[in-house]
C-alpha cells in the first residue's frame, strides 16, 4: 500500500524530469531524518520499467553505505532519500534511463553526523 507520495524535480542530462517518491512503509517513530552529510546504509533493488531486476544488494552481507549529498550516488537517490527515517521503505521512480529503484533502510540505520 502506498502510504504517501511526493514529487520532486531533479536534473537529468539536458532536461528536467520528475523524481517520484513513494513511501511504502512509514517508520513507527522518527526522531532523526536523513540530511546531507549523513552516512546512509540501505538495502536496494534496481528494476527496469518491465519489472526486470538489474541490481540488488539483498543477497550481499552488507548494506550499501554512502554519504548523502556528496555526489556518491545518482541525483535521484540524493533527492529521494532526503528526510528518510530509520526503517522507512521508499520506492523511487526516476525516469529517463535513471531506472526504478526500491530502497529499504535497515533497522540498524543511524545517521552519522560530523
Amino acid at each position: 500500500m502506498l502510504l504517501g507520495q511526493l514529487t520532486l524535480l531533479t536534473f537529468c542530462a539536458l532536461t528536467w524530469c520528475d523524481v517520484k517518491i513513494g513511501v511504502k512503509r512509514k517508520a513507527t517513530a522518527c526522531d532523526t531524518k536523513s540530511r546531507n552529510g549523513d552516512i546512509l546504509h540501505v538495502r536496494y533493488k534496481g528494476m527496469l520499467d518491465d519489472g526486470t531486476e538489474f541490481d540488488s544488494n539483498h543477497v550481499r552481507d552488507e548494506p550499501f553505505a554512502f554519504s548523502l549529498g556528496s555526489g556518491q550516488v545518482i541525483a535521484g537517490w540524493e533527492k529521494g532519500l532526503q528526510g528518510m527515517c530509520e526503517s522507512e521503505v521508499r520506492r523511487l521512480l526516476i525516469p529517463q534511463s535513471l531506472l526504478t529503484v526500491l530502497l529499504e533502510c535497515l533497522p540498524s540505520y543511524l545517521p552519522t553526523r560530523p
